[in-house]
């Protein structure tokens, strides 16, 4: 569940009042933004009596002149391409303890290690490279990351979680599988098919031995789904994936999944910076 003292300003605002309308704009007056709160208000209050042709198109040159701006005075320096030394310090620091950056980092490495021990034609990946931030029910996913075998009809999805996990963790997961699973079997009958997939969710986390309602295994029905739950430590994933040393030698894959994706950061953001701590750049 978000939590407002995550510290995305955005993410804030977004999801902490119904409107940014004059009301929201009254909360947020002060002495450094003056007044600047209630212009902003009054120019979506003129904006949403446009036609929505119009509105959209004005929508769009904002949030280019925002990203302009943002990104105008942070130099963004490519990283150089990183080694064996890079990989091993990445998995070993990641796998070992929580990375200190709201589960970027954690969830990079899962995709990794994930991409690594399903590295053949018969599965399709989705969500590789999907942000902490987003939803997996609204991207009709099981997980953040999920791999489907066609042939097999089944689907492995993986939830990384930095730290420890808990059952309240799970529960809340397992929850907002009801609407996934529904989605698909409903989009199947539309179709005159039948949903006859298996699906098994792994929970990848630091420490999973404070989980003590469910267990390796356990198997539900969601939705006429058959779901497994399976329960796995990061430095478990690393032996699945082919342990430290053989992931080591899957550059080509970490620069895809997580070397390239923090390299075009700005220099001046601290999950950059951080990565770079961790790997020695």
């Amino acid at each position: 569940m978000y939590k407002p003292d995550q510290e995305n300003p955005y993410l804030n605002n977004a999801k902490s009042v119904y409107s940014l309308d004059e009301t929201w704009a009254e909360t947020k007056l002060s002495r450094d933004t003056q007044n600047g709160s209630l212009l902003l208000a009054g120019a979506f209050e003129i904006m949403s009596e446009l036609p929505y042709s119009n509105r959209r198109n004005v929508a769009h040159l904002i949030r280019c002149y925002l990203v302009l701006m943002s990104s105008r005075n942070r130099a963004s320096s490519p990283l150089r391409p990183a080694g064996h030394s890079e990989i091993n310090a990445f998995v070993g620091s990641v796998s070992k303890a929580n990375s200190l950056t709201r589960g970027v980092l954690d969830q990079r490495l899962v995709d990794f290690l994930a991409v690594c021990s399903h590295d053949d034609d018969s599965w399709s990946v989705r969500g590789l490279g999907s942000s902490v931030n987003e939803s997996n029910t609204s991207a009709r996913k099981y997980g953040d990351i999920e791999f489907t075998n066609v042939d097999g009809q089944t689907i492995q999805a993986f939830e990384a979680h930095g730290g420890g996990l808990r059952d309240e963790y799970i529960e809340d997961h397992a929850r907002s599988l009801h609407a996934t699973a529904a989605y698909y079997k409903s989009d199947a009958r539309e179709r005159g098919t039948e949903y006859d997939w298996k699906v098994e969710v792994i929970y990848v986390a630091h420490d999973v031995s404070r989980v003590s309602m469910y267990y390796n295994g356990y198997q539900t029905i969601i939705e006429e789904v058959p779901f497994t739950f399976r329960f796995l430590s990061f430095e478990d994933l690393v032996s699945e994936a082919g342990g430290l040393e053989g992931v080591c030698e899957r550059a080509d894959l970490f620069e895809a999944t997580v070397h390239n994706r923090i390299s075009r950061l700005p220099d001046a953001y601290s999950l950059k910076q951080r990565y770079c701590e961790i790997v020695g750049m």
